[in-house]
């Protein structure tokens, strides 16, 4: 019916027209309704959507360049902004999402260690031993007895 509109269109026609613009515009509402949260968000779209999927799915294996292919977005573009507004490059927010994720689990569950990592997105031990010595100037194994020990997380 747009396709072939023109100035000597009928009222009839005209109409339709109205009555399929106003059901695109609830559609888009109905869709869009549920996800206010973006428009008070500080980031920008992008970096806000790879941000939340990185803290909805830190336990899968992905890169920044899946998800900019998700998203549509310049990967360059995308790694720049990300660091700009987070204050992390991507690689070290997800890995700051794992570890905090891990030291959780090792406060508050007997999960052993291996199952931790692996739950968290590491697929290397070795890895997650060596990052969360960084983060948290202890093992994994130390933490979680020093944790128990201070009812951290508890």
């Amino acid at each position: 019916c747009l396709k072939n509109c023109d100035t000597s269109c009928s009222s009839e026609n005209l109409s339709q027209i109205c009555m399929l613009i106003d059901s695109y515009i609830k559609m888009l509402y109905e869709k869009y309704k549920d996800k206010a949260d973006t428009l008070e968000s500080p980031y920008h779209w992008a970096v806000y959507n790879i941000k939340k999927y990185a803290d909805e799915n830190y336990g899968r294996s992905f890169t920044l360049e899946e998800l900019c292919k998700l998203y549509f977005v310049n990967e360059k573009y995308a790694g720049r902004l990300f660091a700009k507004q987070v204050g992390l490059n991507f690689h070290e927010y997800l890995n700051k999402i794992r570890l905090e994720k891990a030291a959780e689990m090792l406060a508050s569950t007997d999960e052993k260690i291996i199952d931790i990592a692996l739950i968290c997105g590491y697929g290397d031990v070795t890895y997650f031993n060596r990052k969360f010595r960084e983060k948290y100037h202890s093992s994994p194994g130390s933490f979680r007895k020093n944790s128990k020990n201070q009812g951290v997380f508890q």
